[in-house]
């Protein structure tokens, strides 16, 4: 549906990668990892030495700490607890307050859009309120059922676009306008992660191509803080 551009792609999963392998996933689910337990463990004394038993004890991981060398972490690609977009309400097209999701790439290099009813967050990009541009993404159509996105094109500017949040507070948006490109060549500028807060709003469109049993473009409504 939506093709996340390889670099970005390439340099989202990486990121991933090294935040999974710390242990410090906020987006895991599940039960936390066990906690190590000390009981039996064999007491530590001063030996002959004499040197007090805290200042030779070691953590059995001690020996195995890695060295990440120049491994870039971004702390917004990865923030515990921080708030999320939850729904999303556009009146203009009567969509009520749809749920949003948090969604990532999927094994085809696109955006993994959920169902019908709902809208996907790019959870890789801007949270709404920061620098850059929210993607937030959803059908046109999904298993024979109207998406939440089927009319996003008779959006105008002007229209009112207002984001729920996780901490209960709302973002409100205008749009400024409409753009349509093909999939394989989606504006740069709807990744980037600096200058004013953007919102985009994204959905299929053009010609559909029944072979192949998707469209050949994207629809794209661009919006700013109101």
């Amino acid at each position: 549906m939506i093709r996340v551009p390889r670099s970005r792609a390439a340099s989202t999963l990486l990121t991933a990668v090294l935040i999974g392998a710390c242990g410090t996933g906020g987006e895991r689910t599940g039960t936390p990892e066990a906690q190590p337990t000390t009981t039996g463990a064999p007491a530590l004394d001063a030996g002959a030495s004499g040197a007090p038993a805290t200042d030779r004890a070691r953590s059995p991981l001690a020996d195995q700490l890695v060295d990440l060398g120049s491994a870039v972490y971004d702390p917004s690609e990865h923030v515990v607890d921080a708030v999320a977009p939850t729904g999303l309400r556009i009146d203009a097209l009567d969509t009520g307050m749809a749920p949003v999701l948090p969604v990532g790439i999927d094994d085809r290099g696109e955006l993994a859009v959920p169902g019908a009813r709902d809208v996907g967050w790019y959870r890789y990009g801007p949270r709404p309120g920061e620098p850059g541009v929210t993607v937030l993404a959803a059908h046109i159509a999904f298993d024979g059922v109207d998406g939440v996105f089927r009319h996003l094109d008779d959006l105008t500017p002007g229209d009112e676009v207002v984001v729920a949040l996780s901490d209960g507070t709302e973002q409100r948006y205008r749009v400024t306008g409409l753009t349509q490109n093909p999939k394989e060549a989606l504006p740069p500028e709807l990744w980037v992660r600096e200058g004013d807060p953007r919102l985009a709003l994204v959905t299929c469109g053009g010609t559909f191509d029944a072979a192949r049993r998707s469209y050949t473009d994207n629809v794209i409504a661009w919006a700013e803080p109101a």
